[in-house]
């Protein structure tokens, strides 16, 4: 099941988390820069940076929000996604744990459905 839900070509919602260690613990994020990545949901297929930008809302809790471009969502399909941190020049990625329902690596999953335009 998807976490987030985007019609081809949109560039809303925007989409908001917060990040946070694998034992919930939020990562400060003053001084850092943050970056999406995303690929196929269901492959090893190389990931890819997005084009479109992530915002720092709330640096102390962790809070950011992807801000999709139009080439981000121009593809349908099912689709994993993660979030990379640069911290001090080193980097943490995140979701970094286990998902506890499938015992998989944890990804945020987003689908991007057809709209009307492309039937």
């Amino acid at each position: 099941m998807s976490d987030w839900y985007w019609r081809r070509g949109d560039t809303l919602p925007f989409l908001r988390r917060q990040l946070a260690l694998s034992d919930g613990t939020p990562i400060n994020l003053l001084g850092a820069s943050v970056s999406f990545w995303f690929g196929p949901a269901g492959g090893l297929s190389r990931r890819q940076r997005a084009i479109g930008s992530v915002s720092i809302i709330d640096a102390a809790t962790g809070i950011v929000e992807f801000q999709p471009h139009t080439d981000d969502t121009d593809v349908v399909g099912n689709f994993k996604g993660e979030f990379e941190c640069i911290l001090s020049g080193k980097r943490l990625t995140v979701p970094n744990g286990i998902d506890p329902e499938t015992g998989e690596d944890d990804y945020f999953l987003f689908r991007v459905t057809q709209d009307l335009g492309d039937a």
